[in-house]
C-alpha cells in the first residue's frame, strides 16, 4: 500500500502527525508554512511547529522544526507577522524580524498563554524572553492568536479564541497587548421570553436591528447597538467550541468589508462534527461586528473533511489553506501505514463577491496550471501511478458523474439544488464506522445569483483527486467541498 494515499501536490508532513496550518506568511520571496506537528509518530501528541517553504504553494521543502515545546507548554496554533518597521525591537531597522505568535499550552495545568518567537531569517526562531505577552489562568482556554495590522486605530490587532467567544486585543509595538473587545453568540437577553434569536426577531414587516431585537418581553442586557466592544452571532446560542479565528479584509464597491472565519467544533444538529463558518461585517479597530445575517450558517467548505482555515499574511491575495480534519475519524485515517497522518487542502484564493443573497466567499484553486502539469485531465483511460486526476464538466440537473477510483468509484448525482456525493465504494472505509456512515453527502448547488431558477440550469463542476484527497469546486467556487477517500490504487478514470 506504500505511497498510494500520500498526495503529490497536497502538503503532508514528511513523517508523523499534522493538524492545523499555522503562521502562513509570504516572507523572503517564498511562502512559509508552519503547522501543528508531532514529528515522532502519526498520532496527535505534544505539539511542535513544523515548517516548510515553497515558491509556488505546491512543491514544498521540508525544514527543521521551527519551535519546540518547553517547560511552559506545548506549541499550539498561531500566526506569523512580518514586523517591517521593527516596532517590536526584536530585530533591526535593516533586518526587521518575522514574529511567530503562538499559544503555549501546559498539559497539566491547562494554562494557555500567548507567546512570541522571533526570527531574523525566517528559519531560526528565538523565544521572546518576556513571554507570555498575554498571560493565562489555569484551566482557562485562550489560544490560536492571529495578528494583523489595525487600519482604524493604527498599530496592530490580535484575535484569539476563548472557546465561547473571540477576543480582540490591540498593540502599538506587537509585544504589549490590551484587551479591546469580543465577539460571541448572544446569551444575555434578560427577562422572561428574552432569548436572542437573530434576524428572526423582527416585528412583522420590520427590519433586523441587531441587538435591539430581543423577543417579546425581553430586554437585551449587553452593550448598546453602537458599542462594538461585544457583538453577537446569529443562528444559535453557543453550545459549541470556537477555534482558529481568522480576520480577512476585502475591498468592495461598498467599501472595506471584513470576514471572520471561525473553525467550530459543532453540536449534534450541525452538518458535520467540525465546520469552518464565516461572518461578514466590519472592524472598528477594537472588535468585529457582524452586519450580514443569513438564515443559515455560511460555510467556507461543504465537505466533511475541512477545518482550521487560515490565510497567508504579507501578501495582497487572500490565499487559504485548511486541514482535512474531522473529529469523528481523523485520528484513525489509514495513512499511518505510509508513515503520516494529516493533509492540507490545495491553496485557494478567497474573494468576497456580491450575490442576490448578500456577500459570499468565493474559492478558486491557485495556479491551476500546476495541477494540469502534474496530472491528467478528463480523458478516458487510467492515470499513471504518480499523477493527479482532474475532471471539469458542464452539468445539468439529472446528470450523474462516475469516477472510477482504483477498484471502486465516486458517484456524483446532480440535483436541482444540490450535488449528492457518494463515496461509499471509493475505497477503504473499514477503519471507522463514523467514516462509513458519512458516505453519501450533500453539497449545495448554486451560481453567483445564489439560486438555480431553472431545473435544467447548466453549471460547471471540477473534481480533483490526489492520493487520499478529493476536492470539488462547483458553483463558481461558492460551495467547495473536501473529502477523504482511500482508493486501492492511483488508477482513476471517468466512466
Amino acid at each position: 500500500m506504500s505511497d498510494i494515499w500520500r498526495p503529490k501536490l497536497h502538503f503532508t508532513p514528511k513523517t508523523g502527525w499534522m493538524n492545523d496550518p499555522n503562521g502562513l506568511v509570504f516572507y523572503g520571496g517564498e511562502y512559509h508554512l508552519f503547522y501543528q506537528h508531532n514529528p515522532y509518530a502519526p498520532k496527535w501528541d505534544r505539539m511542535h511547529w513544523g515548517h516548510a517553504v515553497s515558491a509556488d504553494l505546491y512543491h514544498w521543502e521540508h525544514l527543521p522544526i521551527a519551535i519546540f515545546p518547553d517547560e511552559t507548554g506545548e506549541i499550539y496554533s498561531g500566526s506569523c507577522f512580518f514586523d517591517a518597521n521593527n516596532d517590536s525591537g526584536l530585530g533591526t531597522k535593516d533586518n526587521p524580524p518575522l514574529l511567530a505568535f503562538y499559544t503555549s499550552h501546559h498539559a497539566v495545568s491547562k494554562r494557555e498563554q500567548q507567546c512570541i518567537a522571533y526570527s531574523p531569517d525566517g528559519r531560526n526562531f528565538t523565544k521572546y524572553e518576556k513571554n507570555p505577552v498575554i498571560p493565562g489562568a489555569e484551566n482557562t482556554p485562550a489560544r490560536d492568536p492571529q495578528v494583523f495590522s489595525n487600519p482604524v486605530l493604527g498599530g496592530y490587532a490580535m484575535c484569539l479564541t476563548k472557546e465561547s467567544e473571540i477576543c480582540f486585543y490591540v498593540s502599538d509595538n506587537l509585544t504589549d497587548w490590551k484587551f479591546s473587545g469580543s465577539f460571541s453568540y448572544a446569551t444575555n437577553c434578560a427577562a422572561a421570553g428574552g432569548a436572542f434569536a437573530g434576524p428572526a426577531n423582527c416585528a412583522a414587516g420590520g427590519v433586523y436591528a441587531g441587538q435591539k431585537n430581543c423577543a417579546a418581553g425581553g430586554a437585551y442586557a449587553g452593550p448598546a447597538d453602537d458599542d462594538m466592544t461585544t457583538n453577537v452571532v446569529t443562528k444559535r446560542e453557543l453550545k459549541e467550541i470556537y477555534e482558529c479565528p481568522c480576520m480577512i479584509p476585502f475591498e468592495t464597491d461598498e467599501g472595506l468589508k471584513w470576514v471572520l472565519l471561525i473553525s467550530t467544533i459543532t453540536t449534534a444538529d450541525a452538518k458535520y462534527a467540525r465546520e469552518v463558518r464565516y461572518f461578514v461585517g466590519e472592524f472598528n479597530g477594537r472588535s468585529f461586528k457582524q452586519t450580514q445575517f443569513p438564515a443559515d450558517n455560511l460555510l467556507l467548505d461543504y465537505g466533511p473533511d475541512f477545518y482550521a482555515s487560515t490565510v497567508f499574511s504579507n501578501t495582497d491575495k487572500k490565499i487559504m489553506l485548511s486541514w482535512l480534519g474531522n473529529s469523528d475519524y481523523v485520528h484513525d485515517v489509514p495513512t499511518d501505514a505510509e508513515g503520516f497522518r494529516g493533509v492540507l487542502t490545495m491553496p485557494r484564493e478567497l474573494t468576497l463577491v456580491k450575490t442576490e443573497a448578500g456577500y459570499r466567499l468565493k474559492s478558486e484553486v491557485v495556479s491551476y496550471d500546476i495541477i494540469r502539469q502534474n496530472g491528467r485531465q478528463e480523458n478516458d483511460g487510467t492515470a499513471g501511478s504518480d499523477e493527479i486526476f482532474t475532471v471539469t464538466r458542464k452539468v445539468r440537473t439529472g446528470d450523474i458523474l462516475r469516477i472510477r477510483c482504483g477498484g471502486g468509484e465516486v458517484i456524483i448525482t446532480v440535483k436541482e439544488n444540490e450535488y449528492l456525493v457518494d463515496r461509499t465504494k471509493a475505497g477503504d472505509g473499514s477503519f471507522s464506522a463514523s467514516f462509513a456512515a458519512q458516505s453519501v453527502l450533500s453539497v449545495p448547488r448554486m451560481n453567483l445569483k445564489f439560486s438555480l431558477s431553472e431545473s435544467d440550469k447548466e453549471s460547471e463542476l471540477t473534481v480533483i483527486i490526489d492520493g487520499c484527497v478529493m476536492e470539488m469546486m462547483p458553483n463558481d467556487g461558492l460551495s467547495p467541498a473536501t473529502f477523504y477517500i482511500f482508493p486501492s490504487s492511483r488508477s482513476h478514470s471517468l466512466v
